[in-house]
């Protein structure tokens, strides 16, 4: 039952072509302003609707992580629907530089017909930015 259960999930997870193709034409356009190199962190900010499920953690908490865990590291992908997450590591955070995407980023859940446009490229952006977060090295 396990095998099987393992494949249907599988074959129910797996993205649509044209949803793959759009992330790799994404990732292509976008990458080539990202100036990473290894060593680098990938920090996921998650505030918009995820305060309805937990608190917010404090920014301060995820610099304090890089720096207990690899204080060799001084470059910092983020990934986050909240623009002004950017604009605060950057402030608080001399000596480190910060990369990431520049597009239209929309926080909240329900998406108005005037924003459906937004929320999809929200929702494409979110897998480029994990196709970076994967290469990081924390």
């Amino acid at each position: 039952e396990t095998p099987l259960m393992s494949q249907i999930v599988r074959y129910l997870l797996r993205p649509l072509h044209w949803f793959k193709q759009d992330i790799h034409k994404r990732m292509a356009q976008m990458h080539h302003n990202l100036k990473l190199e290894a060593p680098f962190a990938s920090i996921h900010v998650r505030y918009g609707d995820k305060s309805r499920e937990a608190p917010r953690m404090p920014l301060p908490n995820y610099m304090t992580l890089l720096k207990k865990n690899r204080p060799d590291i001084k470059t910092v992908f983020i990934s986050t629907e909240t623009e002004s997450v950017i604009h605060e590591l950057q402030a608080h955070n001399p000596g480190y530089t910060f990369q990431h995407f520049n597009y239209a980023r929309v926080e909240g859940s329900a998406p108005h017909k005037s924003t459906h446009l937004k929320h999809h490229d929200e929702f494409t952006m979110s897998f480029v930015n994990l196709l970076v977060a994967m290469q990081a090295d924390l």
